[in-house]
């Protein structure tokens, strides 16, 4: 033991056990010196540039050294070889003006035109006013020497493009835009496109620039599933009442304004064969409702950052429909899930407060118990001193005995 005892204060005191704690610190602080330096001298602020993606939506981009330009290698003779497809396919358009001015007789005639028609207004205001009849307040709008081409395919095109606030450059995005009106001009009977593009689908491409053609055709087959009716637009005749194309034009509008994944798609088409089959709704309406309302949920003000997909929406919708807690009839079904959504909702509300809840009470036991870890470690410590010490003193008392 005597010995032991004196290896380890040996080593304790022994020159080249100081002569390695001398050489760490040293390097200990010759890291320390090398970070304080590299950190000496003030940073230079990174050089910026203003994108024209960045000016139109008025909101820099989060990451300084995005340029927003295109790099999907997609080259102008590419798109301009598909531009100039597209325009082969309706060789009647207008795709060069926007407007045009009119002359100085077409412009004379439209202003006696306006002031036959006001003076024949006032006539009439003034006789009903005779007879104590408010008249109407309408204004013939005054005329314009500039007349614009209502059904320009250049205007049309101009105006999504501005509406995808894309960059000049971006041609692949162009060439979707193209791809999606040629999509549209396939389901239609091919008699005045360009008038139908315009007043039947111009809304829907603006507002679709992040909807894929994929996802609408995922959309129409949907819609197809339920009413069983092809969709045929037409310019010249009457919509089928069984097309339900509003109701599709509505699946588009959430669509575009949703993040629905294919797992959602898949989901939505089981809805739709359920509430067919099972639940005996009869009213196509009403189950296009439904499965519109099932479209537009959406959780994300309610989930954590690392929380990502859609899961809570897929929970919603089979807790309601499939796990047989809820009792709802045809009659009632859309009723019954517009208030179950809402009730989720606020339960997800409620279970994120007592999480942040129970988050903030462990954070609170986690101190404390870092606390009594100190704590306890130090006398520990201190105890494992001491007896060491009543040994060590011990030992050299039955040392001096013997001796």
């Amino acid at each position: 033991m005597k010995n032991k005892l004196t290896q380890v204060f040996k080593f304790i005191y022994e020159q080249r056990t100081w002569n390695w704690t001398a050489t760490v610190m040293f390097l200990i602080f010759l890291g320390g010196l090398t970070y304080y330096g590299l950190n000496f001298f003030d940073s230079k602020r990174p050089h910026v540039s203003i994108s024209q993606k960045e000016l139109k939506k008025g909101v820099i981009n989060e990451d300084l050294t995005e340029t927003d330009q295109n790099e999907t290698g997609v080259s102008f003779e590419e798109y301009n070889k598909k531009y100039k497809a597209f325009q082969r396919k309706i060789p009647k358009a207008e795709w060069v003006k926007t407007q045009r001015e009119l002359t100085d007789a077409e412009y004379e005639a439209a202003l006696a035109n306006w002031t036959s028609s006001r003076m024949a207004q006032i006539s009439s205001n003034n006789l009903l006013m005779s007879f104590g009849i408010e008249p109407s307040n309408y204004e013939i709008p005054y005329p314009s020497r500039v007349e614009t081409y209502t059904y320009s395919m250049k205007r049309l095109f101009d105006d999504v493009i501005a509406g995808y606030d894309t960059d000049s450059a971006d041609f692949e995005s162009k060439i979707n835009i193209i791809e999606k009106m040629e999509h549209f001009l396939s389901l239609s009977d091919k008699k005045g496109c360009d008038t139908l593009l315009v007043n039947k689908f111009k809304d829907v491409l603006v507002k679709s620039k992040d909807l894929s053609l994929d996802e609408m055709k995922a959309i129409e087959k949907l819609h197809l599933s339920v009413t069983k009716t092809p969709l045929i637009f037409s310019n010249t005749k009457e919509n089928k009442v069984f097309e339900r194309q509003s109701e599709l034009f509505n699946f588009y509008s959430i669509a575009a304004n949703s993040d629905i994944s294919a797992e959602r798609f898949e989901q939505l088409e089981k809805l739709a064969k359920h509430l067919k089959v099972k639940t005996k709704v009869k009213d196509t309406v009403a189950v296009l409702s439904v499965l519109a309302d099932a479209m537009k949920l959406d959780f994300s003000s309610y989930k954590e950052k690392d929380e990502l997909g859609s899961e809570l929406e897929m929970q919603c919708v089979d807790d309601f429909f499939y796990n047989n807690k809820i009792a709802y009839k045809a009659e009632d079904v859309k009723d019954q899930f517009s208030k179950f959504k809402d009730l989720f909702g606020k339960k997800l509300e409620a279970a994120n407060l007592e999480k942040k809840a129970r988050d903030i009470l462990r954070a609170e036991n986690r101190i404390t118990a870092k606390d009594w870890m100190y704590f306890g470690f130090f006398f520990l410590c201190l105890g494992v001193m001491i007896v060491i010490l009543v040994k060590l003193n011990n030992s050299i008392k039955s040392l001096n005995k013997e001796s």
